[in-house]
C-alpha cells in the first residue's frame, strides 16, 4: 500500500498569464507562494437533477456543469523590503481586480503646482532630488514678495504629519534655474514664471512617499495560472480572478485573504517540486501601537482591535456557448472593524452611523520602509452593535466603501 499524502506538503504557484486561460506555467523557483489555509475545491460544480417521473420513488441522477476549482488562501501582508519594488505576491493582488502603479524616483513631486482660487503667479519646474519622507505631504507657497524671478520670496510650509513636525521656512526666494528646496529632502528647479506671483498668492505642490499602489479597476482584469501541487498531486486553475481582502487584527499578522476561481484543468500525478524560492517573502509585523502608527476613523483615533476590508468582488464561472470564463463582473467594497468604544463628548459614532455619513477611514501597518502598508478609503458609516472585548466596551462598525471619482474607494499602498 502507498504511503499517506500530507496536505502541508504543498507547493502553490501563481503567475500572470499575457493571453486569458493560456497556461501561464508559473515555476517553482519564480513563482512559489508562500500561503497559510490553502483549502482547494479540485472540481467544483453544479448539480442539476434530472426530472423525470417513475413509477416508483428513490433518487434520480444528477449531472454535472459548469466545473472549475477554486483555490483558497492567505498571505501574510508584508512588503518586498524595497519601497516602490512590489511584493511577490502582486500577481494575486491584480487577478482581484486592482491595478498595480510603482511611484518612484522623481515621480514622488507632483508635476505641477496647484494654484488657489485667485492666485496670480505661475511657474513651471523641473523634478530635481526626490522625496524621501514617509507620509505624503501637501506643501504650500505662500508669497510674501511679489515679482518674479530673484524678487519673489515664499514662505514655504507643511502641516505635521504622524511622522514629521510642521514644516515653516520663511523667505525662501525662487529664482529660476536654482534649486528650491521642499520637506523630505525634495528639491524642484524653477523653470520659468510665466506669471509674476502677487503678494499672498498660495500655490500647493504634492509630495508622496515611494509606494507601490493598488487601486479597484471597473473591467480588463488581469488572469493567473494557478499551480498547487498537493504532495505528489496536481491541481491547475486557469483564467483565475479572485476576490481579495485584508485583515488587521490584534495579536496576529496582518493577513490578504484570498477566493481564487479557475477553469478547470484535468488532475494529474506530478512531483513535488523541491526547489520552491520563497525568498522574495519578507516577515510580517504583528499588529501592535509600535507597529500601527495610525489608524484614523474619520479624523479621530480609536483603539482598534480588528479591522477587515473586502473588495467584494464578483467573480464566478460564466459558460455560454462559445464563451467559457471566470468573470469579475462587480465591485461592492466593504469594511467592518471593531474599536473600544470613544466618550460620546470626544466622538460620537452612533450619530455618524444614525446620518449614514461617509467618513475617511486610514491605517498604516508597519513603520519600516519597504515594509509598511497604507489603506485609504471613503466609508459610509452603516452599522454599528456593541460588543464585550475582555470586558471593554468595544463598538463593532460595518461600512460600504464608496467610490468618488469612480475606482477610488479604497487604495492600497506598499511603501
Amino acid at each position: 500500500m502507498a504511503d499517506e499524502q500530507y496536505y502541508d506538503k504543498l507547493a502553490l504557484m501563481v503567475k500572470a498569464e499575457t493571453a486569458y486561460g493560456e497556461d501561464a506555467g508559473p515555476s517553482s523557483t519564480a513563482n512559489a507562494i508562500l500561503a497559510q489555509n490553502v483549502r482547494i475545491k479540485p472540481m467544483a460544480a453544479e448539480q442539476i437533477e434530472r426530472k423525470f417521473y417513475r413509477n416508483f420513488w428513490g433518487a434520480r441522477p444528477k449531472l454535472r456543469t459548469g466545473r472549475h476549482v477554486t483555490f483558497d488562501y492567505e498571505i501574510e501582508a508584508a512588503g518586498s523590503g524595497t519601497p516602490g519594488v512590489a511584493p511577490a505576491y502582486a500577481p494575486i493582488l491584480r487577478m482581484g481586480a486592482l491595478a498595480q502603479t510603482a511611484v518612484v524616483g522623481l515621480a514622488t513631486i507632483a508635476a505641477t503646482a496647484v494654484p488657489a482660487n485667485g492666485a496670480l503667479g505661475r511657474f513651471t519646474y523641473a523634478k530635481t532630488t526626490k522625496f524621501d519622507g514617509a507620509y505624503k505631504r501637501a506643501v504650500t507657497l505662500t508669497c510674501t514678495t511679489a515679482g518674479g524671478s530673484g524678487v519673489a520670496a515664499f514662505t514655504v510650509s507643511a502641516p505635521q504629519t504622524p511622522g514629521d513636525a510642521a514644516y515653516s521656512v520663511t523667505g525662501v526666494v525662487m529664482t529660476t534655474a536654482s534649486p528650491f528646496t521642499l520637506p523630505g529632502g525634495a528639491v524642484i528647479t524653477p523653470s520659468a514664471i510665466s506669471v509674476n506671483f502677487a503678494l499672498g498668492d498660495a500655490l500647493t505642490i504634492a509630495l508622496t512617499p515611494e509606494r507601490v499602489l493598488y487601486t479597484p479597476v471597473s473591467g480588463g482584469v488581469e488572469s493567473c495560472t494557478t499551480y498547487a501541487n498537493l504532495d505528489g498531486t496536481l491541481h491547475v486553475g486557469l483564467g483565475c480572478h479572485a476576490e481579495i481582502g485584508l485583515k488587521i487584527s490584534k495579536k496576529g499578522f496582518p493577513i490578504w485573504n484570498v477566493q481564487s476561481w479557475g477553469l478547470f484543468v484535468p488532475i494529474t500525478a506530478s512531483g513535488l517540486p523541491t526547489d520552491c524560492d520563497y525568498s522574495g517573502f519578507k516577515d510580517p509585523d504583528e499588529s501592535a501601537p509600535e507597529t500601527v502608527p495610525v489608524f484614523r476613523l474619520d479624523g479621530y483615533a480609536p483603539a482598534l482591535s480588528e479591522l477587515t476590508i473586502q473588495l467584494g468582488n464578483k467573480v464566478g464561472l460564466r459558460q455560454v456557448v462559445n464563451r467559457r470564463g471566470i468573470r469579475v463582473s462587480g465591485r461592492d467594497a466593504t469594511a467592518s472593524l471593531t474599536i473600544d468604544a470613544p466618550p460620546l463628548a470626544e466622538k460620537d459614532y452612533y450619530a455618524l452611523v444614525d446620518s449614514s455619513a461617509t467618513v475617511p477611514l486610514w491605517v498604516r501597518h508597519g513603520t519600516v520602509a519597504g515594509n509598511r502598508i497604507d489603506v485609504e478609503a471613503t466609508a459610509q458609516l452603516q452599522e454599528v452593535d456593541l460588543a464585550d472585548d475582555e470586558n471593554i466596551k468595544t463598538l463593532q462598525i460595518k461600512a460600504g466603501l464608496q467610490p468618488t471619482l469612480g475606482n477610488d474607494e479604497v487604495v492600497f499602498s506598499i511603501l
